[in-house]
């Protein structure tokens, strides 16, 4: 295998991630979404580690930013999924502590 084809490869397992992220997202998977997020977190190291690649041909470059673009339109509606539910969770920590602090207040032990 040809060292670009693994470049290739590796952008083509992250987005194989972000499509389970997206995925989880839509199914509301909290779990699974993290689980996703950290698998393309490693794949996106290794990436990285490959270092200075041959330089892509004007396909494998074309396929590259596809696979980017595609991407980032996944990520942009991940964020649109989950921006209520961490705002929602936001919401319940700060009331939670609110009732803590009331409580350690008005019930001291």
């Amino acid at each position: 295998m040809r060292e670009e084809e693994s470049v290739l490869r590796y952008y083509e397992s992250i987005a194989g991630q972000s499509q389970r992220m997206l995925s989880a997202a839509r199914a509301g998977d909290w779990e699974d979404l993290c689980a996703a997020e950290e698998e393309c977190a490693r794949l996106i190291d290794h990436l990285k580690q490959l270092g200075d690649a041959p330089p892509l041909s004007a396909d494998e470059r074309e396929r590259r930013m596809q696979i980017l673009k595609q991407m980032l339109a996944e990520d942009a509606e991940i964020r649109d999924l989950t921006e209520p539910w961490l705002k929602q969770l936001e919401e319940l920590l700060g009331n939670a502590g609110n009732q803590r602090r009331l409580s350690d207040r008005y019930h001291p032990e």
